[in-house]
């Protein structure tokens, strides 16, 4: 495709963004994958992390607000509770599958983030 310089694309290229810090590189077959610096592997697993706990504690103040003044709506409320939760855990689990794939590009991670990917050290 001679014509059409935008939809040429090499073997092998890569491109820099640099708002966001990071590396983007693809190949013909491929899809663009980012490469991510420490500071965004460790961003990233903070809010991960905040996140979990925060539908924790919303789980436990809905489940006593459910208590104080509709109890016997309690069956019913875990119920739409559990769906919630199998929604929000599923979506936190495959940010987590992702985090650590992203995780392995990244060297020199900090020592509580040994638990996401195996130690690589240069």
């Amino acid at each position: 495709m001679k014509g059409n310089k935008s939809s040429d694309v090499s073997e092998d290229s890569a491109t820099y963004d640099p708002s966001l810090n990071l590396v983007k590189s693809f190949s013909h077959d491929q899809r663009p994958v980012a490469l991510w610096s420490k500071n965004w592997i460790i961003g990233r697993w903070i809010a991960l992390v905040f996140l979990f706990f925060f539908v924790l504690v919303v789980d436990i103040h809905c489940f006593r607000l459910l208590r104080k003044y509709n109890p016997e709506d309690t069956v019913h409320g875990l119920f739409v509770m559990g769906f919630g939760n199998l929604v929000g855990f599923g979506f936190l689990a495959t940010q987590a599958r992702e985090l650590i794939e992203d995780s392995n590009t990244v060297d020199n991670l900090p020592w509580w983030c040994f638990g996401l990917t195996t130690s690589r050290s240069k």
